[in-house]
């Protein structure tokens, strides 16, 4: 809950594993995840995450 809104519901699981929010990614965990500021282009395995340092191939999900 953030700002007294609730803006993930999920076990546990879910949230560790798949947090919907930055809040929550932030929130679980210890420690808290990190973030990249970047942009995305294309989707799946043909598409590319940029930093503007650095450039990552995008796995296929699964």
């Amino acid at each position: 809950m953030t700002r007294g809104r609730a803006v993930q519901v999920g076990s546990p699981a879910d949230l560790f594993e798949r947090p919907s929010h930055t809040f929550v990614g932030h929130f679980i965990g210890s420690p808290g995840m990190n973030f990249l500021a970047g942009q995305v282009n294309g989707q799946g395995a043909g598409g590319r995450y940029h930093t503007g340092l650095v450039c990552w191939s995008l796995l296929a999900s699964r």
